[in-house]
């Protein structure tokens, strides 16, 4: 879908202020001008990929969030008036833009925690919560699988930060997904080795994100 817009002002942080907001799944899109070229992102509340509520739930209260309207991340401007163009493609591939989430028969719910406890059969993430400090040590994101068909497919986790810059990515594992054979998983961060600051983790299906969380930083 291709909404028209335009610019309407300036935030202090340097985004684009646009006269209507964007959906949330289009956050971490490209703006094109009136050439069809990007010239930005869409920041949704100031974070590539991010939401109202996400913004909210990471907000440190030194940052306001922006309701009305919607807010743009201008693209680096192009070191020569010569360089070759890019495509949208390779533009996404080096982080300037966020894939939407693509939603799953498959996929329950996911959570970041501190740890995980076993409490019976299934285990569980405790602690959870959306702010860690660097001397927790790590945390978790735990995501719970009730596959609704017969598939085979690849999955992993991958952590970027809030310019989406991917900071870090477990290998891709087989999934086999079985209807009626539920199951969970977790991939360990390390907050020590995280500068203070806001990241977002995605669970990745094949090609595609199913979950997506943000989660602030503290020293």
């Amino acid at each position: 879908m291709i909404v028209e817009t335009t610019v309407v002002g300036q935030s202090p942080a340097g985004d684009l202020a646009l006269a209507q907001p964007a959906g949330e799944a289009s956050n971490g899109g490209p703006v094109l001008n009136e050439y069809g070229e990007a010239a930005a992102t869409l920041a949704g509340g100031g974070v590539f990929g991010a939401g109202l509520l996400d913004a909210m739930g990471i907000n440190d209260g030194a940052r306001r969030i922006e309701v009305r309207g919607g807010r743009a991340r201008p693209l680096p401007a192009v070191p020569e008036a010569n360089a070759p163009s890019k495509t949208l493609q390779e533009l996404e591939q080096a982080g300037l833009f966020v894939r939407p989430v693509v939603r799953s028969s498959h996929f329950v719910s996911g959570v970041l925690g501190t740890g995980v406890e076993k409490r019976g059969p299934v285990p569980v993430a405790t602690g959870q919560r959306s702010r860690f400090a660097r001397g927790d040590g790590k945390c978790v994101a735990f995501v719970t699988w009730s596959p609704g068909r017969k598939e085979d497919t690849t999955t992993r986790f991958e952590l970027f930060d809030e310019e989406g810059r991917l900071r870090g990515a477990s290998d891709p594992k087989k999934l086999r997904l079985r209807q009626g054979e539920s199951f969970v998983q977790y991939w360990e961060i390390n907050l020590a080795a995280l500068q203070a600051g806001v990241y977002r983790v995605d669970v990745v299906a094949g090609p595609d994100p199913l979950w997506r969380t943000f989660f602030r930083v503290i020293n």
